[in-house]
């Protein structure tokens, strides 16, 4: 069976094991608190002062990090990865600023550059920063007097990869005997009938170039046809032709028939460079098709012709930046082999499957006889050879004229008159709903609708679409990518309107598969359904979906809602009460190259990436039987970062990419199976950062800042009652495997429950709430609030296990393993049930106490579990 390009969970996790040790210390610790801890006293500091060291100390090597990365991601590796996992104390200041930038500049009232700038934060998380200046992004120039024309024909003049220019085909029909001639099936008379001479067919040469669109110069014996940079000579009675100055062989010739200049079918034909000719013998017909550009672009012109020249200059602006994204695609490929593009392509499409895929017999046969042998080659080798910068570079003029498209559509108006001093005035307000046309370019149609209209568009057959009012809807790969159509945008101003494409589209909703794929939504209560591959995201390129107020609904299946791989997936949504539903690998997904990013401004939310559910009818995907959690899925959802792990397989290891989460306001709801709400796996990073608000989440393994296998990971809550609900283990700054982990919950009385029941039974599994293993660093801090803790595992509320030989037999015994947890201020409430073989002496956590939990074997100079509930000091890294 050919090699799949699809990535399994591969991740074992060995439950920690009790032995009891002198040092160091379990238990609750007599630490004079009261007078040890004031107002300023940094708490981490503290801690961390007991094992007599600092945050200088307590943390990777550098040594340790130049190894693993060099051995396991083959150079591809998130740019602030190494800073802030060499120095974790670090990362929740670098999560403020990337959050914060995220959470504030999406809104640019000044000069609404909100996509910009959301875009640029994306594309600097992956390590690549081009177009950093608004200022200097080139502008596409127009025409200022055939602006539609021009433009169609630069459009016209581009190769796209993987797959044949849409051709702008014209048809002649020619019947023996007859004059009629068929042009496009409109009727036309030429100056005298065709005829048959000496066995060939022969056609009025007037008639064939004005047809044609040839300029003809006739003095005889002398014959010129010219069109652009075609010349054609021929002598009247004498064989054979030039065309541009080379002699072309012919056994015929121009004759005079009836006083018209006649010339033999195939000759002109193959002097003009047309091959597609066929003659139906039972209706001497000849059917003529060739391309004809002018003609499709005179067509195109003729539908503008009404249309106030201010529009006209939009749109081809518009059509232009495509164009030079197409272009700029093709740079930042231009070491990939163009016949590997559609391997590179179907690669995407298909690079996160199910279980249950592997059960469509049909699916898995044809993976097997397209998927090439050398499938995780290719990704690998453009992986390093992929020009990040040409790709943002191209994207950032469409992201521009997406703005100034936008602006026209709030307050459409004609061009005004200028002043004194050359400054142009406001102009009067144009009436856009009267004006609808659709123009043939190669890359598909171009829409623009300024009706009230409620209008179907089929995504095969539209590339871009600009569309004023109506409950609209718009179905296929509509904002996708497709082999030969590099770029794809939708600009829907007005309406409820319905998005939706199935298995058999291979991307649609705002996703660039090695492309662009543009989607922004103005207004309305919409509603976006799709399979797999959309709703922002990305596989080396950049997708976008913008909806700005309304009610929403989202959902899909792998790859959706703000999701990347080598590249930028965004997803913005601004405003209303939205719902967000997947399978997993979506909601803020970065895997290896990418940056995925999901922004919701304001209302109350539903995030869920299918947990599984008891009614298989209700799912996506029926739950796991097997893993991490037998009754869930795994999700990779809600701030989650993923690399591909090779040293189990083939050995090319590529670093995890970056997902973000922000939610700025209302009362949210996050859910999800195993992995999620700020999860990291390989060199992965995950953040989710809700703002303000009453929020609920809930999740099986690895949730809530949970990490293993070297992800960093952050979960910060600013403000609100929330509740956070954990069915397994390694959750809420729970890390394994050389990870770093971040809880932090600002403010508000915060409950955690942690335990499942089953049978009547309350049941968990541990490594939760600022506990770590395996040389790892997870940290839990609640900053206020009367807070509730319910666990039934020991290996929780600050714990520390290394896991490593009584020796220090291997590099790992040198590494520091930390667990720290830390609530201040509140009347805090623990519930803790401990298993039968926990150590004696094991602590009791209580409001304004301190405790240890170590537990051997491992080096216990560096391994610390500490857990501080006091009323004073700070916490610097939650103060950002």
């Amino acid at each position: 069976m050919k090699r799949l390009l699809v990535f399994f969970l591969a991740l074992a996790l060995v439950a920690p094991s009790f032995v009891k040790a002198e040092e160091p210390p379990i238990g609750t610790m007599p630490y004079p608190i009261d007078k040890e801890i004031t107002d300023n006293t940094d708490l981490i500091g503290y801690a961390l002062s007991k094992q007599n060291v600092t945050r200088e100390d307590a943390h990777i090597s550098r040594e340790t990090v130049d190894n693993l990365i060099k051995r396991s991601c083959s150079g591809i590796i998130a740019p602030h990865f190494v800073q802030c996992w060499e120095d974790p104390y670090y990362f929740p200041r670098f999560v403020k600023r990337v959050t914060t930038d995220l959470s504030r500049n999406w809104n640019d009232p000044r000069n609404g550059l909100g996509i910009y700038n959301i875009l640029l934060s994306s594309e600097v998380r992956t390590g690549y920063l081009a177009g950093g200046f608004p200022a200097y992004i080139p502008t596409m120039q127009v025409d200022e007097k055939d602006p539609i024309g021009s433009a169609l024909r630069e459009m016209y003049r581009f190769e796209p990869l993987g797959g044949a220019r849409m051709s702008a085909k014209s048809t002649i029909v020619l019947t023996i005997g007859s004059k009629e001639v068929l042009v496009n099936g409109e009727k036309k008379e030429m100056s005298v009938e065709a005829v048959i001479i000496k066995g060939s067919t022969f056609l009025p040469l007037r008639s064939l170039s004005e047809i044609f669109g040839f300029e003809l110069v006739y003095k005889k014996p002398d014959i010129k046809l010219s069109k652009g940079n075609i010349i054609v000579e021929m002598t009247l009675d004498k064989p054979g032709y030039i065309v541009n100055g080379e002699k072309k062989i012919s056994s015929t010739s121009p004759t005079l028939y009836k006083g018209s200049v006649v010339v033999p079918v195939r000759m002109f034909t193959e002097s003009i460079g047309i091959t597609d000719v066929n003659y139906n013998a039972q209706t001497k017909q000849f059917t003529i098709r060739y391309d004809d550009i002018d003609t499709v672009i005179k067509k195109s012109v003729d539908q503008v012709k009404d249309v106030p020249l201010k529009l006209q200059k939009l749109v081809a602006e518009y059509m232009l930046s495509h164009l030079y994204a197409a272009k700029y695609q093709k740079l930042a490929l231009r070491k990939l082999p163009k016949e590997r593009f559609n391997d590179l392509y179907n690669l995407g499409r298909y690079q996160f499957l199910s279980d249950r895929d592997y059960r469509n017999k049909e699916l898995v046969d044809m993976l097997n006889k397209t998927f090439p042998e050398d499938a995780t080659q290719l990704q690998d080798d453009i992986a390093h050879d992929f020009d990040f910068n040409d790709l943002y570079y191209g994207g950032m003029p469409l992201v521009m004229s997406t703005i100034k498209m936008k602006q026209f559509l709030n307050e459409p108006r004609d061009e005004g008159k200028k002043d004194d001093q050359g400054r142009e005035l406001l102009g009067p307000i144009m009436n856009i709903t009267k004006y609808k046309f659709e123009l043939e370019t190669p890359f598909g149609l171009f829409a623009f609708n300024g009706g009230q209209d409620d209008n179907t568009y089929d995504g095969n057959k539209y590339f871009a679409i600009v569309d004023y009012n109506g409950d609209d809807t718009y179905t296929g790969p509509a904002g996708g990518t497709l082999p030969g159509r590099p770029v794809a945008s939708i600009i829907d101003w007005k309406g409820s309107d319905k998005y939706t494409s199935t298995k058999d589209d291979p991307c649609s909703q705002g996703f660039g598969m090695l492309g662009y794929g543009f989607v922004t939504d103005h207004e309305g209560n919409d509603t976006y359904k799709s399979y797999d591959n959309s709703q922002g995201g990305c596989f080396f390129g950049i997708g976008l979906l913008w909806d700005e107020s309304g009610n929403d609904s989202f959902s899909g299946r792998n790859m959706n809602q703000g999701a990347a791989s080598f590249g930028v997936g965004n997803l913005v949504n601004i405003g209303g009460n939205d719902s967000y539903y997947c399978f997993q690998v979506g909601q803020a997904f970065g895997f290896s190259g990418g940056c995925g990013v999901l922004v919701d401004t304001d209302g109350d939310d539903r995030y869920v990436g299918e947990p599984g559910k008891s009614n298989p009818k209700d799912n996506l995907i029926n739950p796991a039987t097997g893993g991490h959690d037998n009754n869930r899925n795994y999700s990779f959802v809600q701030g989650a970062g993923w690399g591909r792990r090779g040293d189990m397989s083939d050995g090319h290891g590529w670093g995890g990419g970056v997902g973000v989460l922000v939610d700025v306001t209302g009362d949210d709801w996050y859910e999800c199976g195993v992995y999620g709400q700020a999860t990291g796996y390989w060199f992965g990073t995950g953040i989710l950062n809700d703002l303000e608000g009453d929020d609920h989440y809930e999740g099986s393994f690895f949730v809530q800042s949970g990490t293993a296998h070297m992800g960093l990971t952050e979960l910060i809550d600013d403000k609100g009652n929330d509740t956070y609900k954990v069915w397994k283990a390694i959750s809420q700054g729970g890390a394994h495997d050389f990870s770093v982990s971040w809880f932090i919950d600002k403010e508000g009385n915060d409950n955690y429950l942690c335990y499942e029941e089953e049978n009547g039974q309350k049941t968990s599994g541990g490594v939760m709430i600022g506990a770590a293993i395996t040389n790892s660093l997870g940290l839990h801090v609640d900053m206020a609030g009367d807070d509730k803790y319910e666990l039934v595992n020991s290996s929780t509320l600050g714990y520390c296990l290394m896991r490593t030989g009584a020796v220090p037999d291997n590099y790992r015994y040198e590494e520091w393993t930390l667990g720290l947890m830390i609530d201040r201020g509140g009347d805090d409430t623990y519930t803790r049930t401990l298993e039968p073989n926990v150590p004696d002496g094991w602590p009791v956590p209580a409001n304004n106490s301190v405790w240890r939990e170590v537990t051997q074997p491992g080096n216990p100079a560096k391994s610390l579990g500490f857990g501080l509930d006091v009323e004073k000091g700070i916490v610097p890294e939650a103060q950002w």
